[in-house]
């Protein structure tokens, strides 16, 4: 099945309005996209980013190129809880 939703006159609408076509689909069928996709340069995009979240890491004081925290095995066991304990000695591990 394929399921697309296109809007305004990129989408090819005269009338604005939500417009979802539903396609059943075979492995046979032959059908292909009415568009072409090209791939964008890692480079531009590693630009681009760069470009997009430096502002938003000023407004918060976190630089752009921060990873996110390790936040261990979650529930599976595997990982050791260091740093305070919750309110009231609970543990986060059950």
């Amino acid at each position: 099945m394929t399921l697309f939703q296109a809007n305004r006159p990129a989408g090819w609408q005269d009338v604005f309005h939500l417009h979802v076509h539903l396609v059943p689909r075979r492995d046979s069928d032959h059908l292909h996209r009415p568009w072409h996709v090209d791939r964008a340069d890692p480079a531009s995009l590693a630009r681009t980013r760069r470009r997009i979240l430096r502002p938003a890491a000023k407004a918060v004081s976190v630089p752009p190129e921060t990873s996110a925290p390790d936040l261990g095995q979650g529930l599976s066991g595997g990982s050791r809880r260091t740093g305070p304990r919750p309110p009231g000695g609970l543990s986060a591990r059950a």
